[in-house]
């Protein structure tokens, strides 16, 4: 996985995005255009509700027909949807997707950004009754970002950086745009 856009812009010469080098922080200044695409491979962390949903099917058989196949056969799983953060701020959020472990969200931002950050992070979490579960996440270096959009597909980690089992993948496009091109 490559860490930064083929075509990079360099942040660092150019006067709307200054580099503080201590931190590791750049000033993000301008149009952050982002689409998420899709996620493939995420794992189910509705584990548990599925198992009492199997028990409970055994002791009482699904009565509703759905076209062709009963409720037995429908699998419970996780119901994602991507938090994108810059620093400590929240700045977008899809729509959730229920019962999916390959979501296509195809869903675009347009996020004006006057931030001093290091990286941008993508958040998948599992949509609960009750609040939300981390499933994986990917953060992109600031310092990384292109002045093209272009599509990547990037490896999503867990909460120690690990890769997620399954070779699971969060597929983005980003654009920066300095406040002098707008």
């Amino acid at each position: 996985m490559e860490d930064c856009f083929a075509q990079l812009y360099c942040l660092k010469d150019h006067p709307s995005s200054i580099a503080n080098s201590e931190m590791g922080e750049v000033l993000l200044h301008g149009t952050l255009f982002v689409c998420v695409h899709s996620a493939t491979n995420l794992p189910n962390m509705d584990k548990f509700s599925e198992t009492i949903r199997q028990c409970l099917t055994v002791f009482a058989p699904c009565k509703k027909v759905v076209q062709g196949s009963n409720c037995s056969n429908h699998k419970i799983t996780s119901d994602p949807y991507v938090c994108m953060s810059l620093g400590d701020v929240k700045v977008a959020r899809t729509n959730v997707i229920s019962n999916e472990t390959n979501p296509r969200w195809e869903q675009h931002f347009e996020i004006p950004v006057a931030h001093s950050v290091r990286e941008i992070e993508f958040q998948v979490k599992d949509n609960d009754v009750i609040g939300a579960d981390f499933i994986a996440s990917v953060k992109i270096e600031a310092s990384c970002l292109s002045s093209k959009i272009e599509r990547q597909s990037y490896a999503l980690t867990d909460k120690n950086g690990k890769p997620i089992r399954g070779g699971a993948t969060l597929q983005i496009s980003l654009e920066y745009l300095p406040v002098e091109h707008d």
